[in-house]
């Protein structure tokens, strides 16, 4: 190794361990506008920001944006975000936050002094919803009282928001969607996407929803969606008239609701639309306004317990469907699924994919059929 090289080398450690947080200051060359609702928060000084592939902003000023209660206590140097029953502790010392009511344990960023927290983990586990806007550089969290779609809250703001587009914010997107449940596997499966800080979708049975209740609001709670997935899972009793799948859709539906209070509208039929979901059993579904989803990606994991073999599944569908800005996966609660997932989560976020839960704002068709009203 020449002079020059071990100069170099020498130098770069002496940085590294003496100006730490200037280092990490470099990271801030995205700047992001934060919304709330139908509100834009704008910063004059800290600005919210991608740091890594995740937006974060200053834990004060999330706290005032979202009019949460924020304490904190000098010795231990802790902190306690509060709004309404939600819950986040923060360790100012290590930068570190716990969610009590899922035990999820993340990390915040010190900056010059300034804690940035992560936005989404935040947000989502003090009862909001999170849409990273495809065509701004804009985050925006909603509660229920706004009023404004994703596109008129864009079109109203355009003059306050951050136009150049993000490499980070259009990233293609990417649904792990779960078949079946919820039941022994579901709280595995949730721990792990709540390590891997991706979302998910679930198509739940209506007897398991009474089953496990619990996992259901835990689903909710963490931000994922929640699809239909009929009641008896039966193609003998679903598939005989089309008045059937309606019915149990809704008995679904309504079971959900109770548990959760997510009215969802979004179903799976049980084995694929093809070829029972006929014209007339679309209709049905159609008239009580539901919108139906198969998927893009089998992982076959319903017939293979090789780990290797669902794990091809997956790249060859990825190959297959590259093109797609939008790809939905099939899984199942399984044990060979959850011993899979870690896996295929890296692998896909390795490929630049955002893995993103279902969204009913932003719907797109995904059926068998192409009908185009679901």
């Amino acid at each position: 190794m020449g002079k020059s090289i071990k100069h170099l080398l020498f130098f770069s450690v002496l940085l590294f361990l003496f100006f730490p947080k200037s280092t990490q200051a470099s990271q801030l060359v995205q700047k992001l506008t934060f919304s709330v609702n139908d509100e834009v928060h704008l910063s004059k000084e800290h600005y919210p920001t991608m740091i890594g592939a995740s937006a974060h902003m200053p834990l004060d000023d999330f706290s005032k944006s979202i009019g949460a209660t924020l304490q904190r206590v000098e010795v231990p140097q802790t902190a306690t975000l509060q709004r309404g029953t939600h819950t986040i502790h923060i360790d100012l010392l290590n930068n570190t936050f716990t969610i009590p009511n899922n035990n999820y344990t993340g990390s915040i960023v010190e900056i010059d002094g300034i804690q940035y927290i992560p936005i989404r983990a935040f947000a989502e586990n003090l009862g909001f919803r999170v849409f990273y806007l495809s065509d701004k550089k804009t985050v925006r969290i909603v509660d229920g009282n706004h009023t404004l779609s994703n596109g008129a809250f864009i079109a109203r703001n355009s003059t306050k928001l951050h136009t150049t587009l993000s490499p980070h914010l259009n990233k293609k997107k990417v649904y792990l969607t779960f078949d079946d449940g919820p039941n022994e596997y579901s709280k595995k499966i949730l721990t792990l996407l709540n390590q891997k800080n991706v979302k998910g979708t679930f198509f739940v049975v209506e007897p398991n929803i009474r089953k496990y209740s619990n996992v259901i609001k835990q689903m909710v709670d963490s931000g994922h969606y929640i699809g239909l997935h009929s009641v008896s899972h039966n193609k003998n009793k679903l598939y005989t008239k089309p008045q059937n799948v309606v019915a149990e859709m809704e008995q679904t539906r309504k079971t959900l609701y109770s548990v959760s209070r997510l009215n969802s509208l979004l179903v799976r039929v049980p084995y694929g639309s093809k070829p029972y979901m006929t014209e007339p059993y679309r209709n049905g579904l159609v008239n009580k306004q539901y919108k139906m989803w198969d998927w893009h990606i089998d992982t076959l994991d319903w017939k293979f317990h090789d780990q290797d073999q669902i794990m091809e599944s997956v790249k060859s569908g990825i190959h297959q469907n590259k093109n797609l800005d939008k790809i939905v996966i099939l899984f199942h609660e399984s044990k060979q699924t959850y011993h899979t997932l870690p896996a295929i989560i890296d692998y896909l976020l390795n490929q630049g994919y955002a893995l993103e839960a279902y969204n009913p704002n932003e719907h797109f068709s995904v059926n068998f059929w192409r009908d185009a009203r679901l």
